[in-house]
């Protein structure tokens, strides 16, 4: 899964389809949508989020 960073563990294509099948994994894109955000809207929430992250610094 990591390249060669972990040679132990090697995995067949199809194994990881049929894996991801059984086990109902599905692949979602992270990036890419930042066209549907208003950014009037994070402007308003961002100290909110910045107040509420500084209790996990």
């Amino acid at each position: 899964m990591y390249g060669d960073t972990n040679s132990e563990f090697n995995f067949s294509i199809d194994w990881l389809e049929r894996f991801k099948a059984r086990d109902e994994f599905k692949s979602y894109r992270r990036f890419g949508e930042s066209g549907s955000v208003v950014m009037e809207n994070i402007k308003d929430v961002l100290p909110q989020i910045r107040a509420k992250l500084e209790n996990f610094g």
